[in-house]
């Protein structure tokens, strides 16, 4: 197997690659990877789109359980929407290729293009989207009287509109070096991003990985570090002002505070680090690679490791977009009965809206109605 196939083949697209390998070697260890490419494609991609379907989906209906739109809401809603078209642009149709042999994307060059363009957009719509959820709440804590004039809704909609238009642009190399290419001796045509000029070949290889680390995960991570940096300090410097102030007789509104702080703090704190975790080894792989494994001459078992490394990198990447309902269930109270009384058809009396006006962090009424967790 030639590893430059199935690097060129991974920006993409790994499905040539999962159920077909042929090896002429008669190794175990080979037989182990190839075997387990097999049954990793065949059995985490359902469970994977499973779960980030009804996830995103109950997203998507619990921030609209309300009458007015706040931008919290906006960015929540976005993120699932995009979480949901990057499964259903490129894991779905990946499963599908790999389990019953119907390549989407191979039906035509434009839906070809298309897709790929789509799918790229998504992922980073996606990244972006948490951090503007963060930046948010980090401003409501800093300027909690100002959050309203910086953070609007008409603002909130040009922010969105505006990250769709600029990824796609920046994506938009991907309709010319994206093409229908002859699967490996075969008649049958698949979606690649195959070297068209060598001049490509080096922006695909060398300068494109390093623009989709730093879009995808790089930028967006150190801007989530920076705004919960920010977060956790406010935050814990108002509840030690409030366990100075607050008189002895006042504990139980101390710890309710307390709960409060560290249920929405918690949330912050691990949805990026899952995200962080998540989603940088691929994006490290992709630039490492064309560094010391492009023309490496690895023997049949170092390939087969190499492609199953790299299959479990994807999927790590996919699976990002399908746990931050189970996330937002794990560490926020408010938010898990939501969804509870959503699934079971019933209304508490203690719930109006997950983005009902609430204390912020600093004691003060948020105008901004701002998210509660």
């Amino acid at each position: 197997m030639d590893l430059g196939a199935i690097t060129t083949a991974a920006i993409d697209n790994v499905s040539d690659f999962v159920p077909n390998v042929t090896l002429n070697a008669d190794s175990k260890q080979v037989s182990l990877f190839v075997e387990a490419n097999k049954i990793t494609w065949y059995v985490v991609p359902p469970i994977i789109f499973l779960f980030g379907t009804f996830g995103n989906i109950m997203i998507i209906l619990l921030f609209s359980r309300r009458q007015s739109v706040s931008t919290l809401s906006l960015f929540f809603r976005t993120l699932a929407v995009s979480d949901l078209s990057l499964l259903y642009s490129g894991l779905f149709p990946l499963w599908v290729d790999v389990t019953f042999g119907f390549d989407l994307k191979s039906t035509h060059r434009v839906v070809c293009k298309c897709v790929t363009v789509f799918y790229y957009t998504t992922g980073a719509l996606s990244a972006w989207m948490l951090v503007a959820m963060t930046v948010q709440r980090a401003a409501s804590v800093i300027w909690p009287h100002k959050v309203n004039l910086i953070c609007t809704q008409k603002k909130a909609t040009f922010y969105v509109a505006g990250l769709i238009v600029l990824f796609s642009v920046i994506n938009s190399h991907l309709f010319y070096g994206t093409e229908l290419v002859p699967r490996e001796n075969s008649t049958d045509v698949w979606c690649s991003s195959y070297v068209v000029l060598e001049e490509y070949s080096f922006f695909l290889f060398k300068v494109w990985p390093w623009i989709d680390t730093l879009m995808f995960s790089l930028l967006p991570f150190l801007i989530l570090i920076v705004s919960n940096s920010i977060l956790v300090w406010k935050v814990a410097d108002a509840v030690r002002k409030a366990r100075a102030t607050l008189a002895s007789g006042q504990s139980d509104m101390l710890t309710s505070r307390t709960k409060k702080v560290s249920s929405l703090t918690m949330t912050l704190v691990v949805v990026s680090v899952t995200f962080f975790v998540l989603s940088s080894p691929l994006t490290l792989y992709l630039i490492i690679m064309p560094y010391t494994l492009l023309y490496a001459d690895l023997n049949e078992a170092q390939d087969a490791a190499l492609l199953f490394g790299y299959n479990v990198m994807k999927l790590l990447w996919y699976s990002n977009s399908a746990v931050n309902f189970y996330l937002y269930c794990l560490t926020g109270t408010k938010f898990r009965n939501e969804a509870w009384e959503l699934l079971c058809f019933t209304k508490g009396e203690s719930v109006t809206s997950l983005t009902g006006a609430q204390v912020s962090e600093t004691g003060k009424s948020n105008e901004n109605k701002e998210t509660e967790f």
